[in-house]
């Protein structure tokens, strides 16, 4: 990381958004849960099947987190 970076991600987030591109999950570390929410839009279906298959929350990562896939960003 170097002075600038946070910006260019920003730019380069916005870019892939109005394009309709996706992030690649796995090599990520920069993308806004905001951005990822619109990436994704079957979000709300896939948290609704997390409620159901884990509902106190015990299986979450650091990424989860971040990106705040779950309601209310996770324990």
């Amino acid at each position: 990381m170097r002075a600038g970076m946070d910006d260019l991600m920003t730019r380069l987030e916005a870019i892939t958004l109005d394009h309709g591109g996706r992030i690649y999950l796995a090599k990520d570390s920069c993308l806004s849960a905001k951005g990822f929410a619109t990436m994704y839009p079957k979000l709300k279906a896939f948290r609704e099947v997390l409620q159901q298959v884990d509902p106190d929350g015990m299986f979450i990562s650091d990424l989860a987190r971040r990106l705040q896939i779950r309601e209310g960003g996770g324990k």
